[in-house]
């Protein structure tokens, strides 16, 4: 139940990462209570996704059919009574893919927009957050090269040898 406008940011930090080419970030997002998406009176209502303080997300959500929203995305439950304040709430499967290579990565989700009201009226919750990191880098040409010099190199070493004998 985060308050202000923008709400209060949820922030991970990861740090010491391995070598990579994209992050895959998976999440299951709990759009709670009375979100308006982009209705004209009382939204709009957004939910943010930044990466390294970069916006990769920002779409309006909305917990009633009145009320369209920008986000697109399948839900997994739609407008029914998940939580005991009697408004309506809503899940989504969420997966965002991004290229990154840093050795860290900071990821920050909130809420925001002219109707944002937060806290008791409207929050949200996220659970089984993972992040994959995708794309390790395959051997440079250059390194492959070197190696098959090295293993040419000991070939030839050894028929001289035997020829020696």
């Amino acid at each position: 139940a985060t308050w202000g406008n923008p709400a209060g940011h949820t922030v991970l930090t990861l740090t010491g990462l391995g070598s990579h080419t994209s992050i895959e970030l998976n999440f299951l997002l709990a759009v709670i209570d009375s979100w308006d998406g982009n209705n004209a009176t009382w939204g709009p209502d957004f939910f943010n996704v930044w990466v390294d303080g970069t916006s990769l997300f920002h779409e309006t959500l909305s917990n009633y059919s009145g009320n369209p929203q920008t986000y697109g995305g399948t839900p997994i439950t739609y407008g029914t009574n998940r939580a005991v304040s009697g408004w309506n709430d809503s899940a989504y499967d969420m997966a965002l893919t991004f290229p990154h290579t840093a050795g860290s990565l900071q990821i920050e989700w909130f809420a925001s927009g002219k109707g944002w009201q937060g806290g008791n009226d409207e929050s949200w919750a996220l659970d089984n957050v993972e992040v994959v990191m995708h794309g390790a880098p395959i051997p440079e040409p250059a390194s492959v090269l070197l190696l098959g010099i090295g293993l040419l190199g000991c070939g030839i070493a050894g028929a001289v040898r035997r020829r020696k004998k």
